[in-house]
């Protein structure tokens, strides 16, 4: 046994470089040259040496290793996040206002308005005429309702008249939801009843 080994068990031998219960007990010796030595019961493992500079970063990584892996399962248990998966699914329409393929709307009707199975992104979005006469006249800016699940367009109706409108198309796809992905292109259509 080396010098440096004998002035090692004696200071692991110390009781003044140990703090705490046996089975969480610290080790604190300037004087011991190693990283990690046996806790008081060997048979219950290893401790680092808190004083030497290799033990102080051991001690660190762990601990802030451990704050990150119980934030992943909290956030991933909790919140329901995938930090694994990125969201690739389209968005895609669930509900019109009026219902998709109604040949009685009132003309009088000043919004028509388009449901997303979830939350879309603000200030995007393409409402798409096939064919211009078909399409509806805007009068306001369109706005989203409802956690951004609804979007609303504001228009003024002519009685007796077809209305073909696209949600997002082939070339426009603005309508997206909060990961990026565009909604799958939607035809809306209906019809106004005539003028009394």
């Amino acid at each position: 046994m080396t010098h440096q080994d004998q002035i090692n068990q004696a200071e692991w031998e110390n009781p003044d470089n140990w703090g705490g219960p046996d089975l969480i007990a610290v080790y604190f010796s300037k004087k011991d040259t190693r990283t990690w030595v046996p806790k008081k019961n060997p048979r219950a493992g290893w401790v680092q040496n808190l004083a030497t500079r290799s033990g102080v970063y051991w001690f660190w990584g762990l601990f802030i290793g451990i704050i990150l892996f119980c934030n992943l399962v909290w956030a991933v248990a909790f919140l329901g996040v995938s930090v694994l998966e990125k969201d690739t699914k389209p968005p895609r329409v669930v509900r019109t206002s009026p219902e998709n393929g109604t040949q009685d709307v009132d003309p009088a009707l000043n919004k028509i308005t388009v449901t997303f199975n979830e939350e879309m992104m603000d200030q995007n979005w393409s409402w798409v005429y096939q064919d211009k006469a078909k399409f509806p006249r805007i009068v306001g800016q369109a706005y989203y309702t409802k956690n951004n699940t609804v979007n609303v367009l504001p228009v003024k109706l002519e009685p007796n008249k077809e209305y073909i409108i696209w949600i997002n198309s082939n070339k426009y796809r603005n309508f997206k939801d909060k990961s990026g992905n565009s909604a799958l292109p939607f035809k809306f259509t209906f019809r106004t009843r005539g003028s009394k």
